[in-house]
């Protein structure tokens, strides 16, 4: 018998065989399929960037349309860095640290690790001193990102959690069903003893 066909995680080393005449799946849809809640741990990226995206568009025009246009700026520029981070880490570098990256994936990768923290410096330090900037509207916008992935996981969290609840109406419809049954068997007994 070849090693092909013994059956996987059964040779020496524990690496995996593979396993022939089986279709491996190439869609994000048949690779969701076989894994449960992988399109919720892709996806968190594109929510959280989208939902960002457009809660910081619609925060910058309330404040600029409540004439606190120095605020929006500030929002805007705190938002964008969050953002930033957020595709930095999740993004870009799964993908410079991906085994079929170019050659110069690891010098994008250390370039990207390095630079990314004076880039910081530098906005922020921009950001406190430019005429006119709210710092805590910088750090409103700042937080964007860890507070809708905090939001967005409570809310996967939830229908979890409801699926096990019984709702109270079933809950008085089981304990009126019980109580009428019972009812019934002790007005059967009743009739049966006055006979």
């Amino acid at each position: 018998m070849g090693k092909d066909r013994i059956p996987p995680q059964s040779r020496a080393d524990g690496s995996i065989t593979p396993i022939r005449n089986q279709r491996q799946p190439h869609t994000d849809r048949e690779r969701n399929q076989l894994i449960p809640n992988a399109k919720k741990r892709q996806s968190l990226t594109r929510r959280v960037l989208r939902d960002g995206l457009l809660f910081s568009f619609v925060t910058t025009l309330v404040l600029v349309g409540s004439s606190h246009s120095n605020w929006a700026i500030s929002y805007l520029w705190g938002a964008f860095l969050s953002l930033f981070s957020m595709v930095s880490l999740m993004v870009v570098a799964p993908r410079l640290l991906h085994p079929k990256a170019p050659q110069v994936a690891t010098f994008l990768l250390t370039l990207l690790l390095f630079l990314k923290l004076p880039f910081y410096g530098v906005c922020l330090f921009w950001a406190i001193n430019a005429p006119g900037f709210n710092a805590f509207m910088l750090l409103g916008g700042a937080v964007l990102v860890p507070v809708l992935i905090f939001v967005d996981t409570l809310g996967s969290l939830m229908p979890e959690h409801a699926t096990y609840a019984v709702p109270a109406s079933q809950r008085v419809s089981s304990d009126l069903q019980q109580s009428t049954q019972r009812l019934q068997q002790l007005k059967a007994e009743l009739m049966g003893e006055r006979g």
